[in-house]
């Protein structure tokens, strides 16, 4: 009689384990992580830059922290005239570059995109990428190394704090936006993660630019020269597979 019993639940478990290998859940595609390796100490912030991140509301105010916040996220956007963009026209209506950096101001490790052990007062960069070898899309801290290099002067940015549920949003956003294009560049990923979690929403005009991105980040309430630690090395997003770590920078 026991044996009856056994045979059914062997072939459930037989054909689950069976499904599950042939048609994974985008879940566990997308589990995987990776703990980056700490870079250098960064530099000494330089008299140009401002103390990062500051939240204001769009009037200016600064706005306290809560205690439900765990991360801070700033939208950047670099003017045309720095070094170091990422693709697309190289006209004068361009701009350079646009990025968001995340910063964990709780007291325990957090997540971004796909590098996890994220210590606290630690920041992240993230942006995407047409003219790197290794990916065409999705790179963490290459920002915060070209700015250790005094590139991306002029920047200008905000920043809102964010729940962990927050977080769990830029984190997928993130991970489901590994590409770029011309007409899906930097500024158009880097706009959407925002507006994708705030009320104070932003646009990279038509067709999307770093440039149009920086003339409506300055509305009063935005930081020029917001400091960009280089805590972690550079990696780059390999969906569904763990980030690698770049051998290129």
């Amino acid at each position: 009689m026991k044996n009856l019993f056994r045979v059914p639940f062997l072939l459930l478990a037989i054909f689950t384990l069976a499904f599950s290998t042939i048609f994974p859940t985008y879940a566990s595609a997308n589990s995987n992580t990776t703990v980056p390796t700490e870079a250098q100490p960064s530099k000494a912030t330089v008299s140009s830059e401002q103390p990062s991140p500051v939240v204001k509301n769009k009037n200016g105010t600064i706005i306290p922290m809560a205690s439900s916040d765990v991360a801070v996220l700033t939208l950047f956007s670099v003017p045309n005239g720095s070094t170091n963009s990422s693709g697309g026209s190289t006209g004068s209506n361009w701009g350079t570059h646009s990025f968001i950096t995340v910063k964990n101001v709780s007291s325990s490790n957090i997540s971004v995109g796909g590098l996890s052990g994220i210590a606290s007062n630690k920041t992240i960069s993230v942006g995407t990428w047409g003219n790197k070898s290794e990916n065409e899309g999705i790179f963490y801290n290459l920002e915060a190394k070209f700015i250790s290099e005094n590139s991306y002067n002029n920047r200008v940015s905000r920043s809102m704090y964010l729940t962990q549920s927050q977080l769990n949003s830029v984190n997928s956003y993130i991970r489901s936006h590994d590409s770029w294009s011309s007409l899906n560049n930097c500024s158009s990923f880097a706009v959407g993660l925002w507006n994708s979690v705030s009320t104070d929403t932003y646009t990279a005009g038509f067709p999307n630019t770093p440039q149009n991105l920086y003339n409506s980040l300055r509305d009063g309430a935005y930081t020029t020269n917001a400091a960009v630690p280089y805590d972690y090395l550079v990696y780059y997003s390999d969906e569904p597979n763990a980030p690698k770590r770049s051998n290129q920078f």
